[in-house]
């Protein structure tokens, strides 16, 4: 690519290899495959022509867009050709737009989080991460406004209405609260949920296949049957366990909804189950301490709004009393929780991070449906199993998708 610094009246010869502007970030060229194509297929026509298209810029910064604009002007003026004119405007009109937005504002992306933003928006996790793949940076062309609350739910509503008021293009809603929060702050920003139980139960869409509004997303929270199996398989690697005590934010409508309807499910099999709440982090102590008191065989856990440092008092506790754990959240198997039975979380994540793309890029959230986990998956952390004491048997090794060692 040429220096940026043209010195008056240099030439910048339009050829397969050069930028039609010497300082157009990489981004763009990356964002336009076929430009390449493109300008090799000018340069074949303008030696047809026996016309060399040249264009002449001066040394002060230009913005994409007005350079383009002058390329027209040039190329029409010197090809004198139709066919040259349309070979040219065809792809200019699309790459125009990408170049006024790379030149202009970033886009803005609100996030009401469910957890500590820190940790709903981790820069290595894998929203950002496939948000990175298809094309934002933050600080470039990105910029995210992210709001949680976590211990004070009741400040959702002001929070999501502020977000709404940042004129951001996008309002990401972690989870259930969440969610309904934002749809009732705005009807005109386009909002992408994840991480939700049951949109069409809750009311925050009128199906899935057709969610109406100004809202779409991905579901996650499983069924009943989901969490009972989860209970099942605890069962098989610890048959003795008969209290389970049950730690869930009862401010999260999902599963208040799962809630409901485990107690006669899990009647079957035996199983006694203690609600211990836990609505921030401050709860987790005494959280531990009821669970204790109750003799609790095992814990079952809901997703919480703690940070990781508060989950790992939970896994702490649970290894030093050896109580075995279990969870249909995906993630905690990575810190610690013996096993997990539940959709992949990250794909989820990265789900949502493309209808993100897909509404900025002019999709509108009530054509596209609300989708739903492509897979459960079943992990085992072995490292927790030797801790608390159990042995995994064979027969739910090979059933494992994932082993941690």
């Amino acid at each position: 690519m040429p220096d940026a610094g043209l010195q008056e009246g240099e030439h910048l010869m339009v050829d397969a290899t050069t930028s039609i502007h010497p300082q157009m970030p990489a981004g763009i060229q990356m964002r336009m495959p076929g430009i390449h194509l493109w300008i090799r297929h000018l340069a074949v026509e303008a030696q047809r022509c026996s016309r060399i298209v040249v264009m002449r810029m001066r040394r002060r910064p230009e913005s994409p867009r007005f350079a383009l604009d002058r390329a027209v002007r040039v190329i029409t003026r010197r090809s004198g050709t139709v066919f040259v004119l349309i070979l040219v405007l065809v792809p200019l009109l699309a790459f125009r737009s990408a170049a006024a937005q790379q030149s202009g504002k970033p886009y803005r992306l609100g996030f009401l989080s469910y957890r500590p933003c820190g940790q709903s928006l981790d820069t290595n996790g894998p929203f950002l991460q496939r948000l990175r793949e298809l094309g934002y940076l933050e600080g470039r062309n990105l910029v995210l406004e992210c709001r949680d609350a976590i211990g004070q739910f009741d400040r959702l509503p002001d929070l999501a209405i502020e977000l709404a008021r940042l004129n951001i293009d996008v309002l990401v809603s972690e989870g259930t609260p969440q969610s309904l929060a934002a749809k009732q702050a705005t009807t005109t920003v386009p909002i992408v949920m994840v991480g939700v139980g049951d949109p069409v139960g809750n009311g925050l869409v009128a199906s899935l296949a057709r969610p109406g509004g100004n809202i779409t997303g991905v579901a996650m929270f499983p069924t009943v049957d989901v969490v009972v199996k989860a209970i099942e398989l605890l069962k098989e690697i610890a048959p003795g366990v008969s209290r389970l005590a049950v730690l869930w934010d009862p401010t999260n409508r999902a599963l208040i909804s799962i809630d409901e309807q485990l107690a006669a499910a899990s009647r079957p099999l035996r199983i006694e189950l203690h609600r211990i709440s836990v609505r921030a982090p401050k709860d987790v102590e005494p959280a531990l301490a009821v669970a204790l008191d109750q003799r609790a065989h095992a814990f079952l856990l809901h997703p919480l709004p703690v940070a990781p440092r508060d989950m790992q008092r939970i896994w702490d506790v649970a290894r030093a009393k050896r109580v075995p754990t279990v969870t249909f959240w995906e993630p905690y198997a990575r810190q610690g929780v013996l096993l997990s039975y539940g959709p992949l979380v990250a794909e989820v994540y990265r789900s949502a991070a493309v209808l993100v793309d897909r509404v900025l890029k002019g999709a509108k959230p009530a054509d596209l449906p609300v989708e739903l986990p492509a897979r459960l998956r079943m992990v085992i952390n072995l490292e927790t199993a030797s801790a608390v004491g159990l042995t995994i048997p064979q027969s739910v090794l090979l059933r494992a998708d994932e082993v941690i060692r």
